[in-house]
């Protein structure tokens, strides 16, 4: 094979990697109670889970107390920015600044951290997947013990006692 053979089959090979790349998902607003501080697991695609709530095109994702929110929005792949966090209402002045990096998460100031979105299998062949995103809310300290935490967590067994 040449290179005038090879090029377009590897162009076509990589077109769904691309492709997914430029996927975009809906924006995110979590709304977390007044003094919460740890972490945030939202469990998507949830028969009995949150009511879908918009506002302004993004998705409301309400956190109850506990940290842990089944909702039934499906997951929400693709790049939409980083989310917004506010502590009680959605109000500019209850706005929690998010931070990409945990060696820049201040020591003495909340913040909202994290992003990572995952999957947790029901059975051996990975068809039955419980989607989810996990985020922290806190000082520095607190956020550090949170991942700790929420790492102990069994994830399809929070869904299958509900």
């Amino acid at each position: 094979m040449n290179f005038k053979t090879t090029f377009p089959l590897l162009l076509l090979m990589a077109l769904p990697v691309f492709t997914a790349c430029w996927q975009t998902g809906e924006e995110s607003v979590f709304v977390v109670p007044e003094n919460y501080t740890g972490y945030v697991l939202v469990i998507y695609g949830q028969e009995n889970g949150a009511e879908e709530e918009y506002r302004d095109k993004a998705r409301v994702y309400r956190i109850p107390s506990n940290g842990i929110l089944l909702s039934r929005f499906p997951d929400n792949p693709g790049w939409s920015g980083f989310p917004k966090f506010y502590k009680g209402t959605i109000a500019p002045e209850n706005e929690i600044p998010f931070v990409t990096e945990i060696k820049d998460i201040p020591t003495d100031q909340t913040s909202a951290f994290g992003g990572s979105a995952g999957g947790a299998s029901r059975d051996l062949e990975g068809k039955d997947v419980v989607r989810y995103i996990k985020y922290y809310i806190g000082t520095q300290p607190e956020i550090k013990e949170s991942i700790k935490e929420l790492d102990t967590l069994d994830i399809v067994n929070l869904v299958s006692e509900q």
